[in-house]
């Protein structure tokens, strides 16, 4: 039986999808879920988990390709496993509505990111205002935020990720006690 543990993997070239993972690790140890973090290019083995979380930042609206390459890579092991895929976007709360409206719905439209049980486009951070010409691109405002993190929200969606995972322990706990009554 696998054992009731997560492992959030990411990719932060920023810093900033890192922080997200530290802060889901720190809502999992809270719900009493073992948890562990690493960088996707450091992990070497999924089994020991009934959790799996990618998270990485979209950059020109695709989803970094290493956490792509890792979700492709690995999909033949995630069956008994519930997978959340989160993403950390700047844009998502900034940008004119139409790009914001399609980064809300990232996952939804990428079938080469199939299947997974629960995901997330959550805000981000820049460092100093875009240039004039990104903010014209995306019609991200002068005046915007730099940070655009929601804490309650990426602490909602872990809530929901405990319970698929509780859910699944659950489940298979039932299967190895010999089926459902």
């Amino acid at each position: 039986m696998i054992e009731k543990k997560v492992l959030i993997g990411y990719l932060s070239p920023h810093g900033t999808t890192k922080e997200v993972a530290e802060f889901l690790k720190s809502e999992f140890l809270l719900a009493n879920i073992p948890t562990d973090v690493q960088e996707l290019e450091k992990i070497i083995n999924i089994e020991p988990y009934l959790g799996l979380i990618l998270a990485a930042p979209i950059q020109g609206m695709k989803w970094h390709p290493t956490a792509s390459d890792f979700f492709m890579n690995h999909r033949h092991q995630y069956r008994q496993r519930v997978l959340g895929l989160v993403a950390t976007s700047y844009m998502i709360k900034t940008a004119r509505p139409n790009i914001r409206t399609k980064l809300s719905e990232f996952f939804k439209h990428q079938p080469q990111l199939q299947p997974h049980d629960l995901s997330a486009v959550f805000g981000g951070r820049i460092s100093s205002p875009l240039p004039w010409f990104a903010r014209v691109l995306f019609g991200v405002p002068l005046k915007a935020p730099l940070d655009t993190l929601d804490w309650e929200e990426i602490k909602a969606w872990a809530k929901s990720f405990i319970a698929k995972v509780e859910a699944k322990a659950e489940y298979q706990a039932r299967i190895q006690r010999g089926g459902f009554e």
